[in-house]
């Protein structure tokens, strides 16, 4: 398995976002625990977990944050198509927009509006 397989199987199968807290996130959900074995191997980040779901499929979830997330869009950029818009705006936001100030008693929140621009702008993209 190489980069461009991973990335075609990203653009069907994969999700960026950005979480509440302001952490870049990307996930692939599927039923083929190899496939995305391999993808921990080649990327060398990444965890998976079992997703529990009411399907007839046991389904596994790779998921990378942060800055293992920005290496995995970095690596695949070169290949995405589907998702080339989204993955630049995520390493946008990565890299210029990240952080702010932690909310008031608030564990985990931080108050950063460009990350809800951010959000919204990915939103719309997975969408167009």
């Amino acid at each position: 398995m190489n980069l461009a397989y991973i990335a075609g199987f990203f653009d069907g199968e994969g999700c960026v976002s950005i979480a509440k807290n302001g952490s870049l996130t990307v996930s692939v959900v599927n039923t083929s625990l190899p496939v995305l074995e391999m993808m921990v191997d080649v990327l060398g980040v990444g965890v998976i977990n079992n997703r529990t779901q009411k399907v007839n499929k046991r389904q596994y979830a790779y998921r990378a944050y942060g800055d293992d997330a920005a290496a995995v869009l970095r690596s695949l950029l070169p290949f995405l198509i589907e998702k080339k818009p989204q993955a630049e705006t995520a390493l946008d936001y990565f890299d210029n927009h990240r952080g702010g100030v932690r909310k008031a008693g608030v564990k985990g929140l931080f108050k950063n509006p460009m990350r809800d621009v951010f959000r919204a702008k990915l939103t719309e993209q997975k969408f167009a």
